[in-house]
C-alpha cells in the first residue's frame, strides 16, 4: 500500500542540507530533469530525496555519501532501479557522474541551487508534490494488483523471456506481508520455481531463448552463446529502444512492429544469476572468504572462454556480426 513520503524532507535547527539540480541527456525526447536534496543532521546522519522529473518527492538510500566529493544513493521510480553515482565538484557535479537506470549508466550534470551555505536558502518546494497517503477506507477499496508488460519491440519469440520468471515475483510481492524483503531469498526462490514452470507448466522462456541462439549459430555449436548468456544481460529500461530511434538517417526507422528481433541480445533473459553470484562472492571475499576469490576466477575463465568461443560463430552471421565487439570487449577486460 502507498505509505506517503518516507523521509523527513523538513530541516530542523543544526541541521545543514545542499540540494543540486541535475540534468540527464537522452537519445529519444527531452532530458529527465530533477532535484536532489541532501540533509546532514547534527549527530552527523544523513537522509536524502530526489523530485525527479515532476515525479512526487522520493526518499533516496544513502549507499556512500562524503560530503563535497561524492554522493551515492538509490531509489525505485517509473523506470526501474535508479542509483545516483555522482562526483561533487565545488557547486557543480563534476565529469564522470551518472546515473544507473536497471543496468545503464546515464551521464548526469548538474548543480547546487541552494544550500546552507547561502544565508537565508531554504529547501526547495516538491515539483511534483508529494506520494499519495491512503486512509484504511481508501485502502479497502484496493482488490488487487496487475502485472504489466511495456515494449514496442517484442514479439512471440521474445515475449514469455521478458514475462517469465519476474512475474511470478511481482505476484508474490501482492499476497505477501510487507516485512517480507529478503531479496537474496527471493532470487532463490524464483530461480525454482523458474526450473518448475519450464518442466512442469511448459513455460517457453527458455525453450524459445535457445531457438533464437541456435538460428544464430546457423549449424555451429551453440554451447558458447548458451555460456555467454548466462553472463550477459540486455541493456534495461528504454536504453535499446532509444538506440534503434537513432541508429537510421530517418530516426525510428528501426523503431517499429516490423523490427526483426533476431539478434543475441533479444534472446537474452531480462537479469543475469550469475552476475548476482558474482557480486555474491566478491561480498565474501571482502568480509574474509578466500575461497570466494577461487569460485570468483572460475566464473571469469568460463566467461572467457565463452566469449573466445562465440566470436566466430557472432561473425558469421549478419544477424550477430555487431555483437563481436561484446566478445572482444569481454575477452579484454578478462585477460
Amino acid at each position: 500500500m502507498p505509505h506517503g513520503i518516507t523521509v523527513d524532507d523538513k530541516l530542523h535547527e543544526g541541521e545543514r542540507f545542499v540540494s543540486y539540480q541535475w540534468e540527464k541527456p537522452r537519445t529519444k525526447g527531452g532530458p529527465r530533469k530533477g532535484l536532489l536534496t541532501i540533509i546532514q543532521a547534527k549527530d552527523g546522519s544523513v537522509r536524502a530525496f530526489t523530485d525527479y522529473n515532476g515525479k512526487s518527492r522520493t526518499e533516496v538510500e544513502i549507499i556512500e555519501y562524503t560530503p563535497g566529493e561524492s554522493f551515492k544513493g538509490h531509489f525505485d521510480n517509473f523506470m526501474s532501479y535508479t542509483e545516483f553515482n555522482l562526483k561533487l565538484a565545488g557547486d557543480k557535479l563534476a565529469e564522470g557522474s551518472y546515473q544507473l537506470i536497471g543496468n545503464v549508466r546515464w551521464p548526469t550534470t548538474g548543480e547546487i541551487v541552494a544550500s546552507s551555505a547561502e544565508p537565508g536558502a531554504v529547501i526547495p518546494e516538491p515539483t511534483g508534490g508529494y506520494p499519495a497517503e491512503l486512509t484504511e477506507q481508501e485502502q479497502s477499496l484496493i482488490l488487487g494488483g496487475e502485472i504489466t508488460v511495456w515494449a514496442e519491440n517484442i514479439n512471440t519469440q521474445t515475449m514469455e523471456n521478458r514475462i517469465w520468471p519476474r512475474s511470478y515475483a511481482i505476484a508474490e510481492r501482492f499476497w505477501s506481508s510487507e516485512e517480507l524483503t529478503d531479496e537474496a531469498s527471493m532470487y532463490k526462490r524464483m530461480r525454482a520455481i523458474d526450473n518448475w514452470s519450464e518442466i512442469s507448466l511448459g513455460m517457453r522462456h527458455h525453450a524459445d531463448s535457445r531457438v533464437m541462439m541456435q538460428r544464430l549459430a546457423n549449424g555451429a555449436d551453440i554451447t558458447p552463446l548458451l555460456a555467454l548468456a548466462r553472463y550477459t544481460e540486455p541493456a534495461q529500461y528504454y536504453a535499446r529502444n532509444w538506440e534503434k530511434w537513432i541508429q537510421t538517417e530517418n530516426h525510428g526507422d528501426l523503431y517499429n512492429q516490423h523490427e526483426r528481433l533476431n539478434r543475441f541480445a533479444d534472446a537474452l533473459p531480462v537479469e543475469s544469476y550469475a552476475v548476482y553470484a558474482m557480486n555474491d562472492l566478491v561480498e565474501q571475499f571482502e568480509k574474509g572468504d578466500k575461497q570466494a576469490l577461487t569460485a570468483l576466477e572460475q566464473h571469469y575463465q568460463t566467461v572467457l572462454n565463452a566469449a573466445t568461443a562465440a566470436e566466430p560463430v557472432f561473425a558469421a552471421n549478419v544477424a550477430s556480426v555487431d555483437t563481436v565487439a561484446l566478445t572482444k570487449a569481454t575477452s579484454r577486460l578478462l585477460k
